[in-house]
């Protein structure tokens, strides 16, 4: 009897044995296919107090075989291991072996909210893994044991709703890793099952309009604009419907004394809205409460003058005279020379009259400059040439003549009827005429001048309007455009779309120096599970041309002409088309001047013979 029992001990530890050897390859061998150490920057955690002997081997293994870093920790080091897994910026990919890993878990989400966004990880599907924190971007993939292998299941929730848990793949001995072909990350989480979330909107020139009744109210019938229509095509890639809210107070939100914000940016600060889609200016200012999609626009900023600013234009004699630089006027009058030469010469050289032969006054220098005179201004001068050298000179001449002509009075209408000069052409002007500037206070526009380079003329003018010296903060648009109402030497330091709005002001936007572009786009609230996956099928939409397609017809339906070109003064280089015309004419008429001169020679010979 006990031989037998003897017996039956032995089998039983060989059995475990041989148990253990076969766990220890078939899980050793899942991790690493997972993993692939050959591509990916990985780790593997193990904890030691729950461990089995065959996954503290395979820790082992794997970093003297694979050069895979191991994390092995108790307990009593749980603080250590949460420090190195956190500061780790180079792995891409965590695998968890075995059990027992359920604070760690805490700890790790508790130091770092994003971890499990930022890095991917595998996790065993144990009681310590429920208590995960799970969102729409959590790259967990979680595994369980079967007879033949393991089984993959990825778990994620949206907005924090009911967990959602889709079959992932799976490994074996005898087939390996599979894994299903649509196997992108972004992809598998398309589908936000009819998910509601809420924007919150604010009136912004063709980027987001805002309707609603009564006018003044906060109750929306209507939201439309560039950033709504994007929204609308990601609301219908992804299945989800959302809700247009304005804020409370009506503003974008500016930052108070305990480092919250009020306005739209307090509502995605405070989570009570998933997305800004009014078209929110990119700073860095906003970075520590908003996350940015990819820029979607771009606005000009430049100084918003009234329509009392505007200098009344008055032709003046010297106006006649601005067209034109002193060089253009030089070429211009040996154009008239030189033309009135080249006539005589013809006449010399063909026996041209250019007079009708009952006209008794012979074709002289004076008529000469009088033909290529009245050709210049359009004036109608009688002249017959009769060669065809003569008819090609001819011709040339009054195409050019023509194009110099249309050249002069183009420019000098758009200097008599275009838009008058700007009262100043940059910030340096501003100060130096001691007038002012304002700027929103919760606007893009103070904080880039708020960060621009110190000594800069930006960083300058916006120290002193903080000082009220030139110029001040106001709350709002509507307030800005009063203030520039009430004086004409002060500017509004803003988007010039905001004369769209306003376009029964005749408001003026000045191009001056410092006129800036910047970038709008959507915004998120500050580690957002939407903003990566809103971003991805934003760029999709950037690749299919969707979001061009968008611009285009926004930009096509504001029809402003805030940019009207200033009349520029005319210089030779402008002028060497027509040049280039006449000298054409002038080398074709002098080869066929040569050809009649021969012909007339040979037929005087054949004449005397």
């Amino acid at each position: 009897m006990f031989k037998l029992v003897r017996l039956a001990v032995l089998v039983a530890v060989v059995i475990r044995s041989s148990g253990s050897t076969s766990s220890k390859t078939r899980l050793g061998q899942f991790v690493l296919d997972f993993i692939d150490p050959n591509v990916r920057r990985a780790a593997i955690v193990v904890n030691r107090d729950e461990a089995t002997d065959a996954e503290e081997e395979f820790c082992h293994s794997a970093t003297a075989d694979h050069w895979i870093p191991c994390v092995s920790y108790t307990a009593l080091d749980l603080d250590k291991a949460v420090e190195m897994l956190d500061r780790s910026d180079v792995i891409n990919i965590v695998a968890f072996v075995g059990k027992g890993h359920g604070r760690l878990l805490d700890n790790l989400q508790s130091v770092d909210s994003e971890f499990f966004e930022l890095r991917q990880a595998l996790v065993p599907r144990c009681h310590g893994a429920k208590r995960l924190r799970l969102k729409l971007d959590t790259r967990v993939v979680f595994y369980d044991m079967i007879s033949d292998g393991y089984r993959l299941e990825e778990t994620y929730a949206i907005k924090g709703g009911k967990q959602v848990t889709r079959r992932l793949g799976g490994w074996s001995e005898k087939g390996g890793l599979k894994l299903p072909p649509k196997t992108e990350f972004w992809p598998r989480r398309s589908d936000l099952m009819a998910s509601r979330l809420v924007s919150v909107v604010q009136n912004n020139s063709y980027f987001t309009r805002v309707n609603t009744d009564p006018p003044g109210s906060k109750h929306i019938i209507k939201v439309h604009g560039l950033f709504q229509d994007i929204l609308h095509e990601l609301s219908s890639s992804l299945n989800f419907t959302y809700e247009s809210r304005l804020s409370k107070d009506l503003t974008w939100g500016k930052r108070g004394p305990n480092g919250t914000y009020d306005g739209m940016l307090g509502m995605l600060q405070s989570g009570e809205a998933d997305v800004l889609s009014a078209g929110l200016t990119i700073t860095s200012d906003r970075l520590d409460v908003v996350s940015y999609s990819t820029a979607l626009a771009w606005e000009v900023k430049a100084l918003i003058a009234s329509a009392a600013s505007n200098a009344a234009k008055v032709p003046k004699p010297a106006m006649y005279l601005e067209v034109f630089d002193a060089e253009s006027w030089c070429a211009c009058a040996a154009w008239i020379v030189v033309i009135a030469l080249a006539l005589m010469t013809f006449k010399a050289l063909g026996g041209e009259r250019f007079h009708d032969w009952e006209d008794s006054e012979d074709f002289g220098p004076a008529n000469a400059l009088a033909t290529t005179s009245g050709m210049l201004l359009q004036i109608p001068y009688s002249v017959q040439p009769v060669s065809v050298a003569s008819k090609v000179a001819h011709i040339s001449l009054a195409c050019s003549a023509y194009l110099l002509f249309a050249y002069y009075t183009s420019d000098l209408t758009s200097r008599m009827t275009g838009p008058p000069p700007p009262p100043v052409k940059s910030l340096k002007e501003v100060m130096a005429n001691g007038q002012r500037v304002v700027v929103r206070v919760d606007g893009g526009t103070r904080d880039i001048m708020k960060n621009a380079s110190k000594g800069s003329d930006l960083h300058t003018v916006y120290q002193r309007i903080l000082k009220n010296e030139y110029g001040g903060i106001v709350q709002n648009w509507s307030q800005g455009i009063e203030v520039v109402q009430a004086d004409p030497n002060t500017f509004y330091f803003e988007i010039d779309a905001v004369a769209v709005l306003r376009k029964d002001l005749q408001l003026r936007v000045l191009k001056i120096k410092e006129a800036l572009t910047t970038s709008l786009a959507l915004g998120y609230s500050k580690h957002s599970e939407f903003t990566r996956l809103f971003n991805y099928y934003l760029m999709k939409m950037r690749e299919g041309g969707i979001l061009q397609r968008l611009n285009k017809r926004w930009k096509e339906m504001r029809n402003d002409n805030f940019w009207a070109p200033e009349a520029e003064r005319l210089g030779f280089e402008h002028l060497c088309g027509l040049f280039l015309v006449l000298a054409g004419g002038a080398l074709i008429a002098l080869g066929i001047g040569l050809i009649e001169r021969i012909q007339m020679y040979g037929l005087n010979q054949h004449h005397y013979e």
